[in-house]
């Protein structure tokens, strides 16, 4: 922001009314007015401190870019909390506020716990000063590699609430710089604030057999049911279990993916530390974790629709990884809704390790020690077979049919036509391979078609973004693609899976999880991708012949 804009806004505040233009002035007039004191920080002694805020210290500190004042909280001991708070006084006619500024970050660390971040913390407070409510916070993690971000919460103020607190903070973390800049807080239309959903799932209890779907088995390469009608599995990929103990709308949104959007099948993703309750913030053991995971799979069934539980780890499996599946399959085991995909994304090794297993090394991030940043280390550890863990599922009674994906996360499906198939061994109803389709991967024909006609295929993601920026990591020489409204690429993709019927779920159905098929928690579909999907789930039938 502008030294000029800065003083357009304390004009607006009344505190230097004569510097601002006429116009803007009239313009803004008509706003809430502005509740927190010298939130540009521009007002200041002649230390350099901005009136209303602390002094300079070690960790809290005023620098200045360009005439430009801004708040500096700097990690300088490991764990140590590092705030500034104002308190913004409120009314019984207050019932909603919003709360709005720049923040940059660099080297921001996590701590201890997985909450230990940067972030702006909000605490309501009644008139003796007792908290009101639960706070709301907004984390900020990692860098923004330089850049200011504009950043607004619109808070619903809690009945009797008389201040909003309002607190920058390095929460305790390992390191990081937290800048802070322009903070406003204006009263607003409650009639405006954002819809608020139920986020947590509902205990849905297991629907009677009747209205469970068919046994599937693998028959060439095909699916099939038991009555040996062929079932070409289409859907959405749910996601949110693998990063959070209870999920997002998890249930809610299966529901939606059926009766709205007419999937067949649902992809679950999930993480084995977490079915066991091993996070910071778990403190059941995983009993809540298990009982959504439970109740996803009893919508799905009840609903008629099959659901692949994905255990979403990456580079090859360990021991805790097959540990996991020998609990998951006796629990589930013959389970005619359920299918098992028993590593999400392989990656960076050989056909003969994906297959057989063996020893894997890998840069990781170590710390020396506790006073010092981390640096770049390495690990070695001996990766499971996915032949290994396709024999310990089946030891432990299990039929379901096994899914199993390829190299290049999943991508490159070649070597099973190249004498590393998985061996099915003489029970249980068969192994699908999986690929993972984006704008970025070629050679559609060698990856995964030619194996698509001996074997079932499971796309189980398959997106497209909106622009490349969006997936900066990935090389500029694989992001060839025209995306958003130039787009070909989704209409071509969901042409070749229905021409050789190729079962898939789209990634992904949930609108903070890129490449997104939804906007919001109304479930509208992006124009980029979800447009597509919903069309294709729909009936409407793509053409084309463009291969990559």
């Amino acid at each position: 922001m502008t030294v000029r804009w800065k003083q357009i806004k304390i004009a607006v505040m009344g505190l230097m009314l004569s510097l601002a233009p006429t116009a803007i002035a009239q313009q803004v007039a008509t706003d809430e007015p502005q509740r927190i004191a010298n939130g540009t920080f521009e007002l200041a002694s002649t230390d350099g401190t901005p009136n209303g805020w602390p002094a300079t210290t070690d960790t809290v500190q005023w620098p200045v870019e360009q005439g430009n004042r801004f708040l500096r909280l700097q990690s300088v001991r490991p764990g140590e909390m590092v705030s500034v708070y104002q308190a913004v006084p409120l009314t019984a006619e207050d019932k909603a506020i919003d709360v709005s500024y720049r923040v940059r970050y660099d080297d921001v660390k996590l701590g201890e716990k997985s909450w230990y971040d940067a972030r702006m913390i909000v605490n309501f407070k009644d008139a003796a000063g007792a908290r009101v409510g639960a706070p709301a916070t907004r984390s900020h993690r990692g860098s923004s590699k330089g850049e200011w971000r504009q950043v607004t919460q619109k808070l619903a103020v809690p009945e009797g609430a008389r201040q909003a607190e309002i607190m920058p903070s390095l929460f305790q973390v390992a390191s990081g710089t937290f800048d802070i800049d322009d903070i406003s807080v204006r009263r607003m239309d409650p009639a405006k604030l954002p819809k608020k959903y139920e986020m947590t799932s509902p205990v849905v209890a297991p629907p009677p057999a009747n209205k469970l779907p068919k046994q599937l088995h693998v028959d060439g390469n095909q699916l099939k049911d038991s009555d040996g009608q062929p079932v070409w599995l289409q859907g959405l990929s749910v996601d949110s279990l693998q990063w959070s103990p209870t999920g997002d709308r998890t249930v809610q949104t299966i529901r939606v993916a059926v009766e709205q959007w007419k999937a067949s099948c649902i992809r679950l993703a999930v993480k084995e530390e977490i079915w066991w309750g091993k996070l910071d913030t778990q403190t059941d053991g995983g009993a809540r974790y298990r009982e959504v995971i439970d109740s996803a799979i009893n919508t799905a069934a009840g609903l008629g629709v099959y659901i692949v539980i994905d255990l979403h780890r990456f580079r090859a499996p360990e021991q805790q990884h097959l540990d996991f599946w020998v609990e998951f399959a006796s629990k589930y085991k013959n389970h005619p809704a359920v299918i098992f995909e028993l590593f999400n994304e392989p990656y960076g090794i050989t056909w003969d390790v994906w297959r057989n297993g063996g020893p894997v090394s890998e840069k990781v991030k170590v710390k020396a020690d506790v006073a010092t940043e981390t640096t770049e280390g390495t690990r070695t550890f001996t990766a499971i077979g996915l032949q290994q863990m396709y024999d310990a599922v089946r030891a432990a009674g299990a039929n379901n049919i096994v899914v199993i994906g390829g190299l290049d996360y999943s991508y490159d499906l070649s070597g099973i036509l190249d004498g590393h198939a998985i061996d099915p061994g003489s029970t249980g109803n068969g192994i699908v391979y999986s690929t993972h389709v984006y704008p970025w991967k070629s050679k559609w024909q060698e990856k995964f078609l030619d194996v698509a006609a001996k074997h079932p295929i499971f796309m189980g993601e398959v997106g497209c973004p909106e622009k490349w920026s969006d997936f900066a990591f990935i090389p500029k020489a694989q992001q060839r693609e025209p995306l958003g409204r130039d787009a070909i690429w989704p209409n071509d993709m969901i042409a070749v899976i229905q021409k050789h019927k190729l079962n898939w779920t789209a990634f992904s159905f949930h609108p903070h999880c890129g490449p997104k098929a939804i906007e919001n928690w109304e479930y509208e579909p992006t124009y980029y991708w979800g447009a597509f999907v919903k069309d294709a789930l729909a009936g409407k039938q793509f053409e084309s012949d463009r291969l990559r």
